[in-house]
């Protein structure tokens, strides 16, 4: 560990997991940590961790160097993280002056929450749209089938209207029919064929 002669910037450059040095600049709340490109070497995508980032278990608990007054705080458990992300737990050495953990005890690296998180959220983005698209698909298929049936029911309601003109034109040819066969046999009858006329001899 290494400070800088300037009051407003602290450099700590540590070798822990061979990580870069971290920067607290002008004595803000946050820390700055390197990640310059020429730093980094054998640069490949990550792998997925939407799964086990399900798998974290989130705890409340209380410290238990806390003062009674203290609220229960909220965050992992390094045993229960390591088999998850064992590159975000590390053990540190013994420093304890009562010697109560002589072997020392597990830290976990919360900065490397943030790349996870982000990584996490992009397969979920990944998933959503492929939903999404899973969907649109559907609907689109949907839609081409609801558009058949209505032009479906537009021709055969078509065709009905024509199968009841048809019926109705029948109907009055049947009338008109009916009505010449009456006239026909009116026509053929005796006494009426005497009335048309004298009968020549």
């Amino acid at each position: 560990m290494s400070r800088s002669t300037s009051a407003f910037q602290i450099d700590l450059k540590s070798n822990f997991s061979g990580s870069g040095g971290a920067y607290l600049y002008n004595w803000s709340s946050y820390w700055a940590f390197q990640s310059d490109r020429c730093l980094k070497t054998n640069i490949v995508d990550a792998e997925s961790v939407l799964d086990r980032v399900m798998a974290v278990q989130i705890r409340r608990f209380r410290w238990k160097t806390a003062q009674l007054d203290v609220p229960p705080q909220l965050g992992v458990i390094a045993q229960e993280l390591q088999p998850l992300f064992p590159d975000l737990v590390e053990k540190s050495p013994p420093s304890d002056v009562n010697n109560e953990y002589p072997d020392g005890v597990l830290t976990v690296a919360s900065a490397g929450f943030g790349p996870i998180a982000i990584k996490a959220i992009q397969e979920l983005k990944l998933q959503h749209d492929a939903k999404i698209s899973g969907l649109e698909k559907v609907n689109g298929e949907l839609r081409k089938e609801i558009d058949l049936l209505k032009a479906n029911a537009v021709a055969a309601s078509n065709q009905a209207d024509q199968v009841q003109n048809l019926m109705q034109e029948m109907a009055q040819l049947k009338k008109l029919m009916t009505s010449a066969e009456k006239t026909s046999r009116a026509g053929d009858s005796p006494e009426i064929a005497g009335k048309t006329g004298p009968v020549v001899e």
